[in-house]
């Protein structure tokens, strides 16, 4: 009575196997999944990228870019590596922090232990692939660091970032991410809340330009490209006039063209340096056809441009940091056939400019930011074969250039603002594979 024939046995299975699946149909599917990791249709969000997780005392802070789409962000960790959507729960401290936002800061960890993290985007879709995997080791040293900030509303590649009067940064131009045109808007930093908000729009799109805070306050937004290397300038007022409260207090800016001429030359990826008289000191850049070695100056009271000397070596890509003596750092940049890890000095006295020591590593795209302790932070770039997170410091009383922390993460055509309570905010760029929208501090 208890045997059943194999014929009988085929009949029994097919039974059980045909009301499973009328019950998972009934249900919906098969549940019992973390929330999120189910499908009610439509396209699931993209995995997030450029995800960063930066070591700090007992704490690591994640961070990554928005995602289109994306309506919340699952984060998931564990000690081990290898850590993924399926077994987090398996493995050594593994543990899932759900409906997250960038930044994240994951604070009573073991110091030097090592953790790894990945995030999702979750949607109405259900959950996206893990992003790249995030690693850091906190550690109670003291010790100068990189952490995360807030991101950027808009992804963008060679903006620019200009600290304002109040306080706030303002980033401008740039090439975004989604179609690689020139972008236009511009949005606000605020360092009281690590938050990015939107500005206004330049009346050209443009990347590879500078932005450089004039004696008055205004903006002076030079050259750069957008398709053609230009030769334009035009000037950011900014008016004042506080938004509704709604927007939080932002300022609007109005841009304008004042009545100021056009440089003698196109330049993209050039320098500007507002001098210790208010001249802004223009120099090298890329005119299409090869790096420039000359320099012309900006004269806001008249409004034009008139030559100065030129450099030793031609170069564009390169930075310029206004010394606390009144000389002018020039260092790195692409000469059109070498990345160069020259440095040379320009003295507004004489208007010439001479060759001073070299950096540890050829650099182009990099950032300068010149510290309250009279230092120059050299950070990131490109040496022709590589995005670099390396970063060295520069000291003018020798004239020598010394290795400090590098950058959690690896960028090229970032930008570094010097900000009110003497930390280095590091916005965007190119990690060589993708635009980033991740930010961090050096302090």
């Amino acid at each position: 009575m208890g045997t059943h024939t194999p014929a009988l046995r085929t009949v029994l299975v097919s039974v059980v196997l045909s009301l499973n699946i009328l019950l998972l149909t009934a249900c919906g599917g098969a549940g019992g999944g973390d929330t999120g990791s189910g499908t009610t249709g439509g396209t699931l969000p993209a995995a997030p990228a450029g995800v960063a997780a930066t070591a700090g005392d007992g704490q690591v802070i994640i961070s990554w870019n928005p995602v289109s789409g994306a309506t919340a962000y699952n984060l998931y960790m564990a000690s081990v590596d290898g850590v993924n959507i399926s077994n987090y729960n398996a493995l050594a401290d593994g543990m899932k922090h759900p409906g997250v936002t960038s930044p994240f800061t994951h604070t009573n960890l073991t110091n030097g232990k090592t953790y790894y993290f990945v995030v999702t985007a979750v949607n109405a879709a259900g959950e996206s692939p893990e992003s790249t995997v995030g690693t850091a080791t906190p550690s109670g040293a003291s010790q100068a660091l990189f952490k995360a900030t807030g991101s950027m509303i808009t992804a963008r590649n060679s903006p620019t970032a200009t600290l304002l009067g109040d306080g706030t940064v303002l980033i401008a131009g740039g090439v975004g991410s989604t179609d690689s045109s020139a972008v236009a808007v511009t949005e606000l930093y605020r360092p009281a809340t690590h938050t990015f908000i939107a500005a206004g729009v330049m009346l050209t799109g443009r990347y590879n330009h500078t932005a450089t805070r004039l004696t008055d306050g205004s903006v002076l937004i030079v050259g750069g490209t957008n398709g053609s290397d230009l030769a334009s300038a035009e000037v950011l007022i900014d008016q004042g006039i506080p938004d509704p409260p709604n927007t939080e207090g932002k300022v609007l800016f109005d841009w304008s063209v004042a009545p100021i001429g056009s440089m003698a030359a196109a330049r993209s990826s050039h320098t500007a340096t507002r001098l210790t008289n208010g001249t802004v000191l223009i120099v090298g850049g890329y005119d299409g056809h090869a790096a420039l070695a000359s320099a012309e100056l900006y004269d806001p009271l008249t409004g034009t441009f008139s030559a100065t000397g030129n450099m030793t070596t031609g170069r564009h890509a390169h930075t310029a940091t206004l010394l606390a003596n009144g000389t002018v750092l020039m260092a790195g940049g692409d000469a059109g056939s070498d990345v160069l890890a020259s440095t040379e000095l320009y003295d507004p006295g004489t208007g010439l400019f001479s060759a001073t020591g070299s950096m540890a590593a050829a650099r182009k795209f990099h950032t300068a930011t010149l510290l309250t302790d009279g230092t120059v932070l050299m950070a990131g770039g490109d040496n022709g074969r590589a995005v670099l997170a390396s970063a060295e410091l520069y000291d003018p009383a020798t004239g020598l250039f010394s290795a400090t922390s590098s950058m959690p993460a690896a960028r090229e055509s970032h930008t570094a603002t010097l900000l009110t309570d003497g930390t280095v905010l590091m916005a965007g760029g190119n990690a060589g594979s993708a635009f980033l929208a991740s930010a961090e501090l050096y302090q």
